[in-house]
């Protein structure tokens, strides 16, 4: 899994539309629909995330993970990290 699928899949299982932007995202997009993950490949949004994604995500992501400001557990986000608060949220992973 790239970086630039990840951050498709992640921000797709938060939103209802997230537009794709260049032709990295449409490259990444035209991947993962090849790879049964999405099934739309002009589209990345919850709806269009398959099981097969989320379980790609997850097998390709840690445990518990900081990503692009969001917490994520196995691939999943669970909590935005609010500003100034990335450090103690990075002490209280690395603790475990």
């Amino acid at each position: 899994m790239t970086p630039t699928q990840k951050e498709l899949l992640v921000k797709g299982l938060l939103s209802d539309w997230a537009p794709l932007e260049g032709s990295g995202q449409y490259a990444a997009a035209r991947s993962m629909s090849a790879k049964g993950w999405i099934n739309q490949q002009w589209s990345v949004n919850r709806n269009t995330i398959t099981q097969a994604g989320k379980d790609a995500l997850a097998l390709n992501s840690p445990p518990v993970e900081i990503f692009d400001g969001l917490l994520l557990k196995d691939g999943r986000p669970i909590a935005r990290i609010l500003p100034g608060q990335l450090h103690l949220v990075e002490e209280l992973i690395n603790a475990n």
